[in-house]
């Protein structure tokens, strides 16, 4: 494989969400944790301040009234309250988040799972195959450390050993691998954003709009389903009543992105080599 598709691979690996704003259906991988830790998963670090939870978003229009048991009814959401939980949700560190997309003409599906111990720290493992190559990517990012590693590819194209842990200088192209918006709030808010424009313009509206549509447990939380449809689209997000994400999917024609989300306090990275 040429070092030109590479570093495009290499890039699109990090960008998983974009491939329905640019409506592409590009598979993406995914793979098991941390080769420290049993549970530490793929994510570059974000140059932001704190590591604790953030504080639940006082959101104006997220209930509608209460029930006659004081219970609190929800309301539809706006495209804008969507993306202030999405950046509430995702600087509520540690987090967990698996996704997954089918391609429909090849009922091929492909994972990523991204893990996240705080703005500084991450680990992450992509798997894809290119051609008739399985790769497997795993990268972890600690401050301003990048450590990688390649199996299954060409990859002492790149000075690595295929399978073996290596530094990465701060000089090389595979820094790309460190994509910092890949556990950065504020960027995962712009790539729903890009999203949301996408299916948007597809629709001829405005803005989408997320109604009610139900309730539904996620991985044992409660929470509220909302829906946003067009005549190409399907958009759905889970929402708990602490206004954090826990699910969404999209299904589009080409393909459907689902993406499971889960705030796990013992998520720990840590360096591979000694």
């Amino acid at each position: 494989m040429k070092i030109g598709s590479w570093l495009t691979f290499i890039v699109l690996l990090f960008l998983p969400l974009t491939i329905f704003a640019c409506r592409e259906a590009s598979p993406i991988g995914g793979g098991p944790s941390s080769p420290t830790q049993d549970s530490t998963v793929n994510a570059p670090a974000v140059d932001l301040t704190g590591t604790t939870a953030a504080p639940v978003i006082q959101n104006p229009t997220a209930t509608g009234g209460v029930q006659a048991d004081n219970t609190p009814v929800a309301s539809d959401l706006s495209e804008a309250e969507v993306l202030q939980i999405v950046r509430s949700s995702f600087s509520t560190y540690p987090w967990r988040m698996q996704q997954s997309v089918l391609v429909k003409a090849t009922q091929q599906t492909s994972t990523t799972l991204t893990e996240a111990q705080s703005s500084t720290r991450g680990y992450n493992q992509s798997v894809q195959t290119v051609g008739t190559e399985t790769i497997t990517i795993e990268s972890i990012l600690i401050d301003s450390l990048l450590y990688l590693k390649i199996t299954g590819s060409p990859a002492e194209t790149y000075g690595l050993v295929d399978g073996q842990w290596a530094e990465v200088a701060p000089d090389s192209p595979l820094v790309q691998l460190a994509n910092k918006g890949a556990i950065d709030p504020a960027k995962l808010a712009e790539i729903f954003a890009t999203d949301f424009a996408a299916m948007s313009a597809g629709s001829g509206a405005d803005e989408m709009l997320f109604e009610v549509v139900g309730s539904e447990d996620v991985n044992g939380i409660p929470t509220t389903l909302y829906e946003s449809k067009g005549e190409t689209f399907t958009y759905r997000w889970w929402i708990g009543a602490d206004q954090r994400i826990y699910k969404t999917t999209v299904d589009l024609p080409v393909a459907t992105r689902t993406i499971l989300i889960e705030y796990d306090p013992t998520i720990t990275v840590q360096s591979p080599i000694p």
